[in-house]
């Protein structure tokens, strides 16, 4: 059987919705489940807040990784993802970076996703480093106000993940920018 898409290519899987042979390049895995770029598209349309990240998308059984990699730019889409009006796709290294200090993916498990060998300054602190937004410094005082802003005492910022609760851990991954 050939691909629905590339009818010279061999199919190696079938989207799990509509049925349609894919190749390597059309199937689109998604947590262990692959969909075709249209059936992926369609589940996306009925996730209207996903582009403006209002909320936290549910995990289980749906594409939404898939959504937070495209989104930010990871994953290539066929189709285009529009954020702010501009196509995901058609955005250049440098806007695409620029584009990525305006969201941000929280995960499901925080103390997952928190370094367990860095202090909480480091870890609010790295977004502003790799953007090259603060020196040392400022850097300092922007985790404290961050950590402010979710709720969390700025004297915590010396402590480390395994010290937190899991709200707290949790706050900690939302202030980390």
């Amino acid at each position: 059987m050939n691909c629905a898409y590339h009818p010279q290519t061999a199919a190696v899987a079938y989207c799990r919705t509509c049925g349609k042979a894919l190749c390597q390049s059309c199937a689109r895995n998604v947590r262990g489940v692959v969909y075709c770029e249209d059936c992926l598209a369609s589940r996306v349309e009925g996730q209207p807040a996903a582009a403006a990240a209002v909320r936290p998308l549910p995990v289980s059984g749906g594409p939404n990784p898939a959504i937070a990699g495209v989104l930010s730019g990871f994953l290539p889409f066929g189709t285009g993802v529009m954020y702010s009006g501009e196509f995901v796709r058609a955005l250049v290294r440098r806007e695409l970076r620029e584009l990525r200090r305006e969201m941000q993916i929280i995960f499901q498990d925080p103390y997952a996703s928190l370094n367990p060998r860095m202090r909480v300054r480091d870890i609010v602190g790295e977004p502003l480093l790799i953007h090259g937004l603060k020196s040392k410094e400022q850097r300092r005082e922007r985790v404290a106000e961050l950590l402010k802003r979710v709720g969390l005492d700025p004297d915590y910022m010396n402590r480390y993940p395994h010290e937190f609760s899991g709200g707290q851990r949790q706050r900690i991954a939302i202030a980390r920018v």
